[in-house]
């Protein structure tokens, strides 16, 4: 199932994009050969609302981005609400190495 466009404001599209591409240089550096993270979250709360960013490595190599919304659940915790999610960005240029299977 496919998950519905979560509607954001510029500001929210602009802030998560560019904080997305900050977190990718870390991302980036955990090198999954060596054990690294091959998915990572970061929560953030912008304005009222509150959302959790996913970066991922896909296994043909490709990493991505999607953000999410976070809702409070009765527990008045917040949870992630997978059924509406913005996706920011896949690109394959970040891992040319894997995608040939050499070691860097």
């Amino acid at each position: 199932m496919t998950a519905e466009q979560l509607q954001l404001n510029d500001y929210e599209l602009g802030y998560l994009t560019c904080f997305s591409h900050a977190m990718l240089e870390q991302f980036k550096s955990d090198d999954p050969f060596d054990g690294g993270e091959d998915d990572v979250w970061y929560g953030l709360t912008l304005g009222e609302r509150v959302f959790d960013l996913n970066i991922w490595r896909d296994l043909d190599g490709s990493t991505s981005c999607s953000v999410f919304e976070c809702v409070k659940n009765p527990s008045d915790e917040y949870e992630t609400d997978t059924s509406k999610a913005h996706h920011l960005w896949k690109s394959n240029h970040y891992y040319p190495h894997i995608l040939s299977g050499e070691r860097l």
